[in-house]
C-alpha cells in the first residue's frame, strides 16, 4: 500500500496574520509543494484568519492537480462551503488550538446525531469527508456509523512521548485503532507532530495511506527549502514502507 505526503499550512498561515505580513505567497507554496511531490495541502478555517483560508484552498482547487481539504469545526456551514469551494475533502477538527496547532481529537460521541445527516449530502456529493479523533478503539465504532471515508489519528500523546515504555504504549494504542479502523473500511491517515524519525515509524504501520505534517515540514523547508523538505519526508517515508511491521 502507498502512502501519500499531506503538507498542512496553519503554521504559515499564522504567522501571516500575526505579523501582517504578504509573503510567503500559500498559492506560490502550494504550486512548489506540488512540483517536490506532496499529493495533498490542507488548511483550517479558523476564525481569525477564516476569509484567507476560504481565499486560498478556492485557489489551490482551481489551480493544483492535488488534494485539497479544509479542515473545520463541526459547527461549520459544510455542505454550503463545500459546494462554494468544490473541494476536494473536508477534514472536521476539534475547536482546541495551541498556537497554530489543532491539539488533540474530535468528541465522536456526541457527533452522530449531529453530522450524520450533513455527511451523507457530502458524500452524494463526491466530497470526502476525514474526522480527526484520538487513536481509541471504541471511537472507532462510532465513526463507522456516520459513514466518513477518512479517520486521522491524533498523534501528539505518540510524538511528544520519549523513548521507552510510554512511548511504546502509545504506539500500541495506535496500532490497535489503526487496525479496527481499516477493518471497517476507513482510510487511514495520521496528524500530530510528525518530524521525520516519526514519519518514518508510522510509515512502517502497513495500513496507514496518508501522513500529516505541518510545522516540521514547514521549518525543515526554512533551512533546506521547501523541494528539498518534501524530498526528505518522501525518504524517511519510504525508508518506514521497507520495514512494514
Amino acid at each position: 500500500m502507498n502512502v501519500d505526503l499531506h503538507m498542512g499550512f496553519d503554521s504559515i498561515l499564522a504567522f501571516k496574520v500575526q505579523h501582517a505580513a504578504t509573503e510567503p505567497s500559500l498559492s506560490a507554496l502550494g504550486l512548489v509543494a506540488e512540483w517536490a511531490g506532496v499529493n495533498g495541502l490542507s488548511l483550517s478555517s479558523r476564525e481569525d484568519w477564516h476569509e484567507t483560508a476560504l481565499a486560498t484552498v478556492k485557489r489551490w482547487s482551481e489551480e493544483l492537480n492535488l488534494k485539497v481539504s479544509l479542515r473545520v469545526t463541526p459547527d461549520a456551514d459544510l455542505r454550503r462551503l463545500s459546494y462554494e469551494l468544490k473541494l476536494d475533502r473536508v477534514t472536521l477538527i476539534p475547536p482546541r488550538w495551541v498556537g497554530p496547532t489543532v491539539m488533540g481529537g474530535l468528541d465522536a460521541y456526541h457527533l452522530t446525531d449531529q453530522l450524520r445527516t450533513t455527511i451523507s449530502q457530502l458524500r452524494e456529493a463526491d466530497i470526502e469527508v476525514a474526522v480527526q479523533v484520538e487513536p481509541k478503539t471504541d471511537l472507532i465504532k462510532r465513526l463507522q456509523r456516520l459513514d466518513v471515508d477518512t479517520v486521522i489519528f491524533s498523534t501528539h500523546a505518540l510524538t511528544a512521548s520519549s523513548a521507552g515504555d510510554a512511548r511504546r504504549a502509545h504506539f500500541s494504542q495506535l496500532m490497535d485503532s489503526v487496525v479496527l479502523a481499516n477493518r471497517f473500511g476507513l482510510k487511514v491517515a495520521v496528524n500530530g507532530g510528525i518530524n521525520l524519525s516519526a514519519a518514518e515509524q508510522l510509515c512502517r504501520v502497513a495500513q496507514v495511506s496518508e501522513v500529516h505534517v505541518d510545522q516540521s515540514l514547514s521549518a525543515r523547508a526554512m533551512l533546506r527549502g521547501l523541494d528539498q523538505a518534501v524530498t526528505d519526508f518522501l525518504k524517511a517515508m519510504e525508508k518506514g514502507r521497507q520495514n512494514i511491521l
